[in-house]
């Protein structure tokens, strides 16, 4: 990914590098939707939030407390500690599939916790903008937080509508045609279908894609599913960190690199002690 790159030898487009990233992170997170359900989910709910809000709480004091020792301003700071409080769910949900984790009781609160802080990731976004160090905050920005927050539980709602009717009646339909081509591609088009509306919310596109493949794997034909996509999954993650590899600047790295190690090192410190 680094060498074929738009920072290396220009083979790939820049812009045709997101639309891959963009790609190799649905189908991957698809196919660990399907292996989960929303019952395992449900059942660690309380841990995720809980747990969710602990560790970006924590950090954004922590970042606020270490705020005079970086010269940092209380926006700055407070930026700092909601960014590294998420967590990439992609690459902790990948590393679960690894492990053969992600139906434990370990990898059901780790997947919620990824998942709650996916959401909360919306209303973070809108306020941004609010902690700008330039300009001044409109009544405009302060209206939107709210507006946001009721597309999303509406965004919510309706996908829990699809998944509970629509779905599963729409796969029962593909699977009496007896078409193996067939049933594949409808699953493929309920799970980009699924996405393209969450992005269209605000959401992450993965994010759509995860809930696309728990909608598939709560209906009769789950199973089916599974066994049609997963062995695809290993191809999607390679699609996906080919393109992270495409996204890096290596030369901006090597002149940075102590920076960047040094704030790498003390970012996992202080998520493990916290999370400890």
């Amino acid at each position: 990914g680094i060498a074929i790159g738009p920072f290396g030898l220009k083979l790939v487009p820049y812009e045709n590098v997101e639309l891959l990233a963009e790609i190799g992170i649905g189908l991957l997170m698809f196919t660990i939707g399907v292996e989960l359900s929303i019952a395992q989910l449900y059942r660690v709910r309380n841990m995720a939030v809980f747990g969710g809000s602990l560790i970006i709480t924590l950090l954004t004091l922590l970042c606020l407390a270490l705020a005079p020792v970086f010269k940092w301003s209380l926006p700055e700071a407070t930026v700092w500690g909601l960014v590294i409080g998420l967590s990439s769910t992609v690459v902790v949900l990948k590393l679960l599939a690894e492990r053969g984790e992600v139906g434990s009781t370990f990898g059901n609160v780790c997947t919620g916790i990824l998942l709650y802080q996916d959401l909360i990731s919306i209303p973070i976004l809108v306020l941004l903008p609010l902690l700008a160090t330039t300009g001044t905050v409109t009544g405009e920005q302060f209206r939107e937080v709210p507006l946001v927050l009721t597309r999303l539980a509406a965004l919510l709602g309706a996908l829990y509508f699809v998944g509970r009717f629509l779905v599963p009646h729409l796969l029962r339909f593909v699977a009496h045609t007896h078409n193996k081509e067939l049933f594949s591609l409808a699953v493929l088009c309920i799970t980009l279908a699924i996405a393209a509306i969450t992005a269209k919310a605000g959401l992450s596109l993965a994010l759509g894609a995860f809930l696309a493949g728990l909608i598939v794997s709560e209906s009769d034909f789950g199973h089916q599913a599974a066994t049609e996509v997963l062995p695809l999954k290993d191809s999607f993650s390679a699609v996906f960190f080919v393109s992270v590899g495409m996204l890096l600047n290596f030369q901006y790295f090597l002149e940075k690199w102590p920076v960047f190690t040094l704030g790498l090192a003390l970012i996992i410190a202080l998520k493990f002690l916290i999370i400890l």
